[in-house]
């Protein structure tokens, strides 16, 4: 670990930089919680208070629906610490999923412009990060992103086809050429042969054992190379799912018991070696 990424977080995290075993920052392993949610109250509620309860911050992305309804919610998440990004997901049409890039670029504008103001009025200041349905993005949604002000894309997948040309095999963020915003790439894993953003919903198909396995073993896997873990959970599915449930549980005291750090996609860009 770089000097300045233990100073960094020295600064963020603790008054100092030791832990009563004498450890420090460079034996702990970083973890990103991300937790997306559109209209399910309850589901989102309790995702943040089962973090809450343990003193974690995450990464919450919801769209205009969350902002305007559930306002007083979303900014005692955001007063609390959490980091507050848009989700841009499109209504179905005719009971089927559409994606970002089935829309033109001024629709692109209007759904991703739409929950960024509702967001910010809401909360009182800027937000900077958006993720799409799906991960899917184009050069419009790049473009979008630009003239909307964002600083972080977190549409990309790592070890995949979904990266910038050359950055593939990048887990920390980077710099995207001729683009405002930097990509945050989340982890990936393999299922059946074929890359899977790390995620709870491409895993459906596993046990809840399987994927509470999945993610110690990916949590493992990062903590050995030095890199931070981005896992993202939908609260409608896993909140409402047992055993779903109890693997996210089972992670984050899994994590915690290693002396994990959880940080934000802010607190990440702070000691990213892309920098």
């Amino acid at each position: 670990m770089t000097a300045r990424r233990s100073a960094f977080l020295c600064a963020l995290v603790l008054a100092g930089c030791s832990w009563p075993d004498g450890s420090t920052l460079e034996d702990h392993p970083l973890v990103n919680i991300q937790v997306t949610e559109l209209e399910d109250q309850a589901a989102l509620e309790a995702f943040v208070t089962a973090l809450d309860a343990r003193g974690i911050k995450a990464t919450l992305m919801v769209g205009e629906y969350m902002a305007t309804e559930k306002c007083e919610q979303l900014r005692a998440y955001d007063q609390y610490g959490h980091e507050i990004m848009v989700y841009g997901r499109p209504e179905e049409v005719a009971g089927e999923a559409v994606e970002v890039t089935d829309l033109s670029r001024d629709e692109q504008q209007s759904l991703i412009g739409a929950a960024k103001s509702a967001i910010e009025d809401c909360l009182g200041h800027a937000v900077s990060g958006y993720r799409s349905y799906h991960f899917a993005h184009n050069e419009d949604t790049w473009q979008v992103l630009d003239a909307l002000g964002f600083e972080y894309n977190l549409s990309y997948v790592a070890h995949s086809t979904n990266a910038v040309a050359g950055h593939e095999d990048d887990e920390w963020p980077y710099s995207v050429p001729d683009h405002t915003f930097w990509a945050v790439p989340i982890h990936s894993a393999k299922l059946e042969g074929q890359t899977k953003a790390f995620c709870d919903m491409p895993f459906s198909g596993l046990t809840a054992e399987e994927w509470e396995a999945l993610l110690r073993t990916e949590f493992d896997r990062s903590a050995e190379l030095g890199l931070p873990l981005k896992v993202l959970f939908h609260s409608y599915f896993s909140a409402n799912d047992a055993g779903r449930w109890s693997a996210f549980l089972s992670l984050l005291d899994y994590a915690m018991a290693q002396g994990a750090e959880f940080i934000t996609v802010a607190q990440m860009m702070g000691q990213t070696p892309n920098r």
